[in-house]
């Protein structure tokens, strides 16, 4: 489940789990942006070590650079490099991820919280379709 239906703590790019910048959800109403709300996403196995996926929104805008980007937990592949999500409006997607460094090898730990490389426009997409700026 999205860390936005928590406290968000990664969506700052920085472990906090009292941030302030972007919005998180305590109940459907609060929404901002249902359709652009993912809800579930299938996570990367070798990524879980919570219940919640972390992403961030910090450093993953438009008029951010590549470098800025970072990666939180990993989205699962599972589908031939793509991944399936859930949106908050009770739509789903399933996602083609376009980086090399998202689609992680099912065979060994995934180091955390790592700079995006070539998976930059991945993390935007994920940004754009968390939440948005308080």
């Amino acid at each position: 489940m999205s860390q936005v239906f928590g406290t968000g703590e990664w969506l700052d790019k920085t472990f906090n789990t009292y941030q302030t910048v972007w919005r998180i959800y305590a109940k459907g109403s609060d929404i901002v942006s249902p359709a652009r709300t993912f809800v579930f996403m299938e996570e990367h196995p070798y990524s879980i070590n919570d219940g919640a996926f972390g992403n961030v929104c910090t450093g993953a805008q438009p008029t951010n650079a590549p470098a800025d980007a970072q990666i939180i937990d990993y989205p699962a592949t599972h589908h031939n490099g793509a991944g399936s999500l859930s949106f908050a409006d009770g739509s789903a997607q399933l996602h083609q991820w376009q980086g090399s460094k998202i689609k992680a090898p099912y065979t060994t730990y995934l180091p955390l919280n790592v700079p995006a490389g070539d998976s930059w426009m991945d993390i935007q997409w994920l940004a754009q379709n968390t939440t948005v700026r308080r």
